[in-house]
């Protein structure tokens, strides 16, 4: 198992476009999963079609241990496609309508070498593949269109195991699930991981989800990193102004107070506009805005220093556990203290599988 570095990453979809992903440097280390979050438009989906080839790269360079994934000028290196796989965030939309789950799956499995027996030999791992995923060999029998959303999901990791990879990309693979199946997913996804050893790049919006499967986390703005570190550190004592402003904005049945819920200052859509500074200086709320005395912001972009890239980082005494969103409660696991998201417990109800 070989650990994934991301150098310097820039990804741009024509020459005078605004990066879609900018300078953005991390790395995955073998068994350890990171979690990539930010809102829509960060750059998070980007970064993954960079990691697997399906991105343009206008500079840095990915590797995977002494191997380079992407880099400018050359192409992804066919050895490598079956070692890092990505599963989309629209299932459904991933899967050839006009193959049936077997035929899909079996893609995968002629791309290895290692199989010997032809078509027959194939079936059985085809069934195989299914059942570790959760899913009766049956399945492969049937096309998309006859499967649920959580089913496809599952089609789609077996899919990516059937290559035996080494890192498996999650971009947003549990969003268009409902809380039981989206809760049933992420037990099969830690299940797999147990079980084949792969590690995962979780690519969300969801601070829940990542939070339950990683151990640490990469926060992305207008398609910078502005923060990483652990994923209790960054969740529960966030140091830039916009993970605090991303925590808070979860949401929750419970009635908040609207004074715990920090505004925009600016409208979104302007956000393009900004081509110098702190990329989130209009929005924040120790920035410029509120405090005129700090053009610095509005000047100069700061640099990653110590897990943030904000110049007026905040203290662990302004993003105290007590502001944390009520719909995120602290529970120990594995791994340590995590983040999970409770749905109420309904009278009668048994636990999911």
């Amino acid at each position: 198992m070989n650990s994934l570095v991301v150098e310097h990453l820039f990804v741009r979809y024509g020459a005078r476009s605004h990066p879609a992903v900018s300078d953005v440097s991390f790395e995955v280390p073998a068994g350890r999963n990171v979690g990539i979050i930010g809102e829509s438009g960060s750059g998070k989906s980007s970064l993954a079609k960079a990691i697997v080839g399906l991105a343009p790269i206008a500079g840095g360079c990915i590797r995977l241990g002494a191997q380079t994934l992407c880099a400018p000028g050359s192409g992804f290196p066919a050895t490598a496609r079956s070692k890092v796989q990505l599963v989309f965030q629209n299932a459904g939309a991933s899967l050839n309508p006009r193959m049936t789950v077997g035929q899909a799956i079996g893609e995968s499995l002629r791309l290895r070498s290692d199989i010997a027996g032809g078509a027959r030999a194939r079936s059985a791992q085809v069934s195989e593949y299914l059942e570790r995923v959760g899913l009766p060999g049956l399945v492969a029998q049937r096309y998309p269109h006859q499967l649920s959303g959580g089913q496809k999901q599952r089609v789609c990791l077996a899919r990516a195991l059937a290559l035996r990879p080494q890192i498996i990309i999650l971009d947003e693979a549990t969003s268009s699930l409902d809380v039981s199946a989206q809760a049933q997913m992420l037990d099969l996804l830690s299940h797999v991981q147990d079980e084949m050893g792969v590690t995962y790049l979780v690519i969300s919006h969801d601070l829940a989800v990542v939070s339950q499967l990683c151990e640490h986390l990469v926060v992305m703005y207008r398609s910078h990193v502005v923060e990483r570190g652990p994923a209790i550190r960054v969740l529960s004592a966030p140091r830039h102004p916009y993970t605090h402003v991303l925590r808070q904005s979860t949401p929750t049945i419970r009635r908040r107070d609207p004074a715990s819920v920090i505004s925009e200052l600016q409208d979104v859509s302007a956000d393009h506009l900004i081509t110098q500074g702190c990329p989130f200086h209009p929005r924040c709320f120790q920035g410029p805005a509120r405090r005129p005395d700090r053009v610095i912001c509005v000047t100069s972009a700061p640099d990653l220093v110590n897990g943030v890239a904000c110049h007026f980082p905040l203290r662990d005494s302004d993003t105290s556990d007590a502001m944390a969103p009520a719909g995120l409660t602290q529970h120990p696991n594995a791994h340590g203290a995590r983040f999970d998201r409770r749905a109420p417990r309904i009278a009668g109800e048994r636990d999911g599988g």
